[in-house]
Order: C-alpha cells, then structure tokens, then sequence
C-alpha cells in the first residue's frame, strides 16, 4: 500500500500493463522461505557492499537491459550505455524491493525508460530489506545510504553532473535519498520521496528524509497506513488528502498483507 496509487498513477499514464501493476501492487516477491532468522542486521561500514549493488538500465528496441556498475573500476562509464546527454535518475527501492519486474520501482523504471529522456541507475538493497525483515531493514539504511553517497561520487568523478542527478526513493527508499545527503562533498540537486515509509522512522529525525536534504526535495504521500503524513519536502503533494485513495478501496486488504 505504501506505493500502489504512485505506482498506478506513473504507470498508467506510460502505459504500462494492468498485470504489471497488480504485480507491483503486491510485490510479487513474498518468500515464504525467509524467516525472521535469516534478517541481516548489517554492521559492516565498507564500501563498495556484495549486499548492496547499482545497476543501469538502458532500452534497446523496447527490452530492457541492465548491467551492473563496477565503482572499482573509474573508467567503468565510459565503457557502458551511459548516455551524457541525458539527466540521471536513480532509484531506491524499499522494504520487500527486489530487483526485478515484480517490485514497484520497476514499474517507474520502465517508465523512465519508455520516455527515453533518462540515464536509469538502480540501486539494490533487497537482501538487507527482505520479507518479513522491517526491523533489520530500517537499521540496514544508514550502510546503503553509505554505500550510494560512494556510488554517487564515483559517478560525479567519472564526469556525471551532480546537478543533473535526481534521487527517487520508495518507502524507506525515500529515506534513503535524504541520509545519503548526510555523506555527501557537495549537495544534492533533487530528491522525489514517494510515500516514505513511517512505521520505526517518525521519531527517528537522523534517519529520514527532510527539506534540507537536497536543494529540491519533492514528496508525493498517498497512504498514511504505513506511509508519514509528515510534510517533509520542500513541496509535499497530498493526493486526494494523502491519506488513502478511494479507488484502491478493494485492494486494501489483500495489501495490508504484505506488512
């Protein structure tokens, strides 16, 4: 529920199928395998992470292809799809993101892509974020926000304007954008918050998304089930009041699941 009505929004409007948005509407990616046990509770502050990779997607004849970024490796973006004539956006996924067609930042990567007017870098965390891990996942954001400020310099080395780059976060995602300010040499130009997550977060003012986190900081709140209310950017958009969207009435119990 946290993003289903953003999701349906962008990708409706790209035209994206109404299976993939049932899909991303319900994540698709519930492992009834992992247990709380398997949580990872990450403690190691070393970058670049295993758990925690960047990718970009590029389009080529309508597929979507992607291959992994090697920050170990400085000339990496010369030798990739990267396009410099394009803007940069990179997504951050979640709790319960994966990476793959299922997870709703999916569904905004393919409509970056289908507009054809972006570079889509995507950064996974999704072993550190995992069903039924909330708690781990929450305590997981401080090294992925880490870990993405070195991605981001790496690229800011490699030649990619950094006024030029928007940060787009889902969930604990968009919280994700804002601490990744925090271990930043220069400031961020743009971050889109699509309804951070509240649940572990309100209280926790070290480890969310504010204003002053980027020179723009846009946030779209739909739900306040599991998304915060809170005003939290420099413009806030409340969609139908933000609280909870009447077209998505039905689906609501089959999505409180997932949580």
């Amino acid at each position: 529920m946290l993003f289903g009505y953003i999701t349906l929004l962008v990708a409706c409007f790209y035209g994206v199928s109404s299976q993939r948005i049932l899909e991303a509407l319900t994540l698709g990616n519930n492992n009834p395998n992992v247990t709380r046990d398997d949580c990872v509770w990450k403690r190691e502050r070393v970058c670049p992470d295993p758990d925690i990779t960047f990718h970009l997607y590029t389009n080529h004849g309508g597929k979507v292809q992607s291959e992994e970024v090697n920050t170990r490796y400085p000339a990496w973006i010369h030798s990739s799809a990267y396009d410099n004539t394009k803007p940069s956006v990179i997504l951050i996924h979640g709790y319960a993101g994966v990476r793959s067609d299922y997870m709703p930042v999916a569904v905004l990567r393919d409509a970056y892509l289908k507009s054809g007017q972006h570079n889509v870098f995507l950064v996974d965390w999704s072993p550190l974020a995992a069903v039924p891990c909330y708690a781990s996942a929450v305590h997981n954001m401080r090294s992925v926000a880490r870990c993405t400020a070195h991605f981001m310099e790496f690229l800011r080395m490699s030649g990619v304007p950094t006024d030029q780059t928007t940060c787009v976060g889902h969930s604990l995602g968009a919280h994700v954008c804002g601490i990744t300010s925090n271990f930043l040499i220069f400031r961020m130009s743009k971050i889109i918050g699509l309804d951070p997550a509240r649940p572990l977060i309100r209280n926790n003012l070290k480890a969310r998304l504010d204003p002053g986190d980027a020179i723009i900081v846009q946030v779209l709140h739909t739900s306040s089930t599991f998304g915060d209310p809170k005003r939290m950017g420099t413009v806030d958009v409340c969609v139908n009041g933000g609280r909870s969207q009447p077209f998505c009435a039905e689906a609501k119990s089959k999505k409180r699941e997932i949580i």
